[in-house]
């Protein structure tokens, strides 16, 4: 016979889905509080899950993402950090090949000491499509931000060691940034 029965939304490893409190009706995302009550854990909006990990994938393909519910999820494709102000998930994503589109940051003109001579280069570059996700509840918290990095068609790196490093373009590019 079944005598409780929950269903366990999407999580990120570090995180427990339990009861509120030890014996309470409502069941929260808390840190994980091995061999302790519940109420020892605070509760903290799991970063949401992408359908698809970070690599190399042949052809594009529609990504999904989850969260726990009663969250919304807010993601951005410029390696910033989304907030509410960023695009609304309201369905799969299509991640692509984005070689095609313009160099964005090649042709940043402040990664040079005589930058007001420099001309950047036009020449298309390849680019991975950066995808990074939060999810936000009804009170305005803020989970940690899930990130992934998709090269897709670019078969040419798949024998090379590639490390992919995300980081905020303000904190490359900006006043204060490290260029």
């Amino acid at each position: 016979n079944v005598l409780d029965r929950v269903e366990t939304p999407a999580m990120s490893s570090g995180f427990s889905y339990a009861r509120e409190k030890d014996g309470a009706s409502e069941w929260e995302t808390l840190t994980c509080t091995p061999a302790m009550a519940n109420s020892a854990g605070f509760r903290r909006i799991a970063p949401p899950v992408l359908s698809c990990e970070s690599g190399f994938y042949t052809e594009a393909f529609e990504l999904e993402i989850c969260s726990e519910p009663g969250t919304t999820v807010y993601y951005t494709v410029d390696g910033s950090v989304p907030t509410a102000d960023s695009f609304l998930y309201t369905g799969p994503i299509s991640i692509y090949n984005r070689s095609a589109e313009e160099n964005v940051y090649r042709s940043s003109r402040n990664v040079t000491k005589d930058w007001l001579n420099y001309e950047p280069e036009e020449t298309p570059v390849d680019k991975a499509y950066i995808l990074r996700a939060v999810a936000v509840d009804g009170d305005g918290s803020v989970s940690e931000p899930a990130t992934a990095t998709y090269f897709v068609d670019m078969d040419g790196y798949r024998q090379s060691t590639v490390i992919s490093l995300v980081a905020d373009p303000e904190d490359l590019f900006g006043d204060n940034g490290i260029y």
